[in-house]
């Protein structure tokens, strides 16, 4: 398998875009921007009656839960002798991963995209 296969197979996720009105998602843009930054996710839900925003913060909501749950347990078993240093580089590579997801949820609300995270999108409750 070559690389941009794998590349095509993670970021080619489901895109939604079209069920969104386009004033819609002008208006609720930076609510949706706001959705993915991990203390924040939940203001859009409550805050903005955009349907567009809320998509994206039930994104974002999905993203900091599995993100915190993660983290802490891998924080965890970071306590380890000798197997903690494993477990570091492990809790190291998700929260860069969890932070390059939120940046693709960021640019994909800027650039009026409704398309699902990769691996975990599809938990997301459907509006």
């Amino acid at each position: 398998m070559d690389f941009n296969r794998i590349l095509s197979m993670i970021f080619n996720t489901k895109d939604e875009s079209k069920r969104f009105d386009p004033d819609d998602m002008q208006k609720g843009r930076i609510w949706a921007m706001l959705s993915y930054v991990w203390f924040l996710c939940l203001v859009p839900i409550f805050v903005s009656d955009s349907k567009f925003a809320g998509y994206h913060a039930r994104q974002g909501v999905v993203l900091a839960v599995c993100e915190t749950v993660v983290l802490l347990v891998l924080r965890l078993l970071c306590k380890i002798p000798i197997l903690g240093i494993v477990f570091w580089i492990i809790w190291a590579i998700v929260l860069l991963a969890a932070i390059c997801m939120s940046a693709l949820g960021i640019y994909n609300a800027y650039c009026f995209k409704a398309k699902q995270l990769p691996f975990i999108g599809g938990y997301a409750p459907k509006n």
